[in-house]
């Protein structure tokens, strides 16, 4: 080879794994051209727009981006209001969720982009939701606040505990971009592996050795040793000897010399698997000090511990914030698994208004405390009342040994026929008493004057003749 070809080789190599990686470092300082899009799905609260992305990796991409009206019937009392500030949602204010998902035939684990393909999501994602908030806005209403959540899938989770599992371990430099994608390919493959495994050794014809009946008590034993570990792929990653590539032949060597020609993919999972069971088994710490030495290849970028997505969604919210009018005055936020931006303006007016019904709650507290106060006074003086004018009953008692007695009945019917009885309660004669309730002492001395001077003949005094009379319980004596 020519050296001038060599040199060019090498070149358009570091170009390509430039390009590989290039989504991940997120340098791109210009949003791309949005691509044609439709609305693939549309209902009373959420729309669903699908477009296309072109990639030379994978072929031709399918993105799904989901966005979900929240209003205040559904959001009114939601965490992220209030944890922006906004304590309150008026009647033609709303918030946005949002996500999307990229779907294609050949992607088995979160795809790398470059940045034109990564940019040009932004810029569809940007002009999509950018159309909806118009039409709304059209409509006499107000977004407050959009936001992305969650902001993974099961690859970014797959990305994140690669992260944390080998950030834990390399502490003097930076993690790569590479070391983290290698962990999850691995662990794709050697997690493959298992599950080809587990069908052969459970449900086949698979017969334990000797060796393995000794260590394991019964093949579910023998299997679950062989469960993907992370000391598994950390061997992968940084021993030479146990690489896949190296392994894999390792093992269909051995196979061979065994007289097996075409070996089952089952036996070469199995003894892939028990080569890196039995060496962390053997020097249990061999495998974490290889990452913690390993070093570092100066051409690697440094990892981002960002998921695609929410790197996606960041951008995004900064060209929305920067392209649509409406969004001015939004800033961006992030708690956990969310991010988004909201309307900060909306926030402070969040807080006068809040303050606005906070005085307002008190007077009204305070109005209906008063009307309580006023309430219960009115019924205490109405109790008042009552007990008074329980208290004010005249009896006229003529004992059933008076001269008198006889005419007890012709007494209650005069009385039944004054124009008092529109006044007072009078209740029929019980044995030889008639009570006349809710009267005045006033009242009570005419009533007698008025029966002492008709013409039923009688002379009713306290005490004379075998007649009682009482007033509130006391004798009732004429003056």
């Amino acid at each position: 080879m020519r050296r001038f070809d060599k040199k060019k080789n090498i070149r358009e190599a570091n170009l390509r794994l430039e390009q590989d990686f290039i989504f991940e470092r997120m340098l791109m300082t210009e949003i791309g051209q949005a691509a044609p899009y439709e609305i693939a799905h549309e209902g009373d609260d959420y729309r669903t727009v699908k477009y296309e992305i072109k990639t030379e990796q994978y072929g031709l991409l399918n993105v799904f981006l989901k966005i979900y009206l929240k209003e205040r019937y559904s959001f009114q009392h939601d965490g992220k209001l209030t944890d922006v500030g906004i304590e309150y949602m008026g009647e033609n204010d709303y918030a946005l969720e949002i996500s999307f998902s990229i779907n294609g035939p050949n992607i088995n684990m979160y795809p790398t982009l470059n940045g034109g393909q990564a940019a040009r999501i932004m810029a569809t994602n940007r002009d999509a939701i950018n159309e909806f908030i118009n039409e709304k806005h059209n409509n006499g209403k107000r977004l407050i606040m959009l936001y992305s959540s969650p902001i993974t899938d099961d690859n970014d989770r797959d990305r994140k505990e690669a992260f944390s599992k080998l950030n834990r371990l390399i502490t003097d430099r930076k993690l790569t971009e590479r070391e983290v994608k290698d962990y999850v390919r691995i662990l794709k493959t050697l997690t493959s592996h298992y599950e080809k495994l587990r069908d052969y050794i459970l449900y086949g014809e698979y017969e334990m050795t000797n060796d393995e009946q000794s260590q394991y008590s019964d093949k579910r034993d023998l299997l679950q040793s062989m469960r993907p570990k992370p000391e598994f792929v950390f061997l992968s990653m940084f021993d030479d000897n146990f690489k896949l590539r190296n392994l894999t032949e390792k093992v269909k060597r051995e196979i061979a010399a065994l007289g097996v020609e075409n070996p089952l993919e089952d036996d070469i999972a199995k003894g892939i698997l028990t080569k890196l069971r039995d060496k962390v088994f053997r020097e249990p710490t061999y495998a974490e000090n290889l990452v913690r030495n390993a070093e570092r290849n100066p051409r690697d970028i440094d990892a981002r511990e960002g998921t695609m997505r929410e790197n996606l969604y960041n951008r995004t919210y900064d060209e929305q914030i920067a392209t649509n009018p409406l969004l001015k005055n939004f800033v961006k936020f992030k708690y956990y698994n969310e991010s988004g931006i909201y309307d900060k303006l909306r926030a402070e007016e969040s807080k006068e208004e809040k303050r606005i019904a906070d005085e307002e709650e008190v007077r009204k507290r305070a109005e209906r405390e008063e009307a309580r106060r006023i309430e219960r006074e009115e019924e205490e003086a109405r109790q008042r009342a009552e007990e008074a004018r329980r208290n004010q009953v005249l009896k006229i008692k003529i004992n059933t040994n008076s001269n008198l007695y006889f005419k007890l009945p012709n007494l209650y019917k005069a009385l039944m026929s004054s124009q008092i009885r529109d006044k007072v309660t009078i209740n029929t004669p019980t044995n030889d008493t008639i009570a006349i309730t809710g009267i005045s002492q006033e009242e009570a001395t005419e009533i007698i004057r008025n029966i002492n001077s008709s013409s039923l003949g009688l002379n009713l005094k306290h005490g004379i003749g075998g007649v009682e009379l009482t007033f509130g319980n006391q004798p009732f004596e004429l003056n």
